[in-house]
């Protein structure tokens, strides 16, 4: 399945965030911790032999999506972090976090 944001990665601009939190919701949402990583986003080649390490290792982790893998609508990115933030919950913010490679 590609989810209906995934054409965006590519057309406005190479940034993403990824947002964790608990998958518990027994609070409100800005009552919960939760990180957030911003980052910079790479397709990688859709040619199986052009990343057989990346692709195998993704396949390892996620043996499903073998089926799809190969499908003209699927991606894989690598996700290039430039900065972290965690918010601890309702009035606990941290600043971000400047990551070195």
């Amino acid at each position: 399945m590609i989810w209906p944001y995934t054409p965006f990665i590519s057309c406005c601009g190479p940034y993403c965030s990824v947002r964790m939190e608990p998958c518990e919701r027994k609070n409100s949402a800005r009552g919960c911790p939760r990180n957030t990583i911003h980052c910079e986003t790479i397709a990688m080649d859709r040619n199986p032999q052009g990343s057989p390490r990346i692709r195998r290792r993704y396949l390892d982790h996620n043996s499903k999506v073998a089926l799809y893998v190969d499908l003209g609508n699927f991606c894989l990115f690598h996700l290039a972090v430039e900065s972290a933030s965690l918010n601890g919950g309702f009035g606990r913010a941290l600043n971000s976090i400047r990551m070195i490679a």
